[in-house]
């Protein structure tokens, strides 16, 4: 007998707070080390369905929330980057 897997409370709270841009801004912002931090453009972070980004199938169902980013070169926008955000 197999048994259903009850999404937990907190992980629909968590995934429902991190997709609004802001609040996802603010929590990358807080907890991200300064080494990381200092190469992200933060505002041009974006949220982006995950059908836009090219997983596997089998890795395509594993993050929770996919944030698209600028990477900054000498402080200035160079390249895009995504964020896989696993709760």
């Amino acid at each position: 007998m197999s048994r259903k897997k009850h999404p937990i409370p907190y992980d629909l709270f968590a995934k429902a707070f991190l997709k609004d841009p802001e609040n996802l801004k603010a929590f990358l912002s807080t907890f991200l080390p300064d080494h990381i931090k200092r190469h992200l453009d933060f505002d041009s972070l974006k949220i982006i369905p995950e059908e836009q980004v090219s997983l596997s199938r089998k890795k395509r169902e594993i993050p929770d929330i996919v944030a698209e980013v600028n990477l900054l070169s000498e402080g200035k926008p160079s390249t895009k980057a995504h964020l896989y955000i696993l709760i």
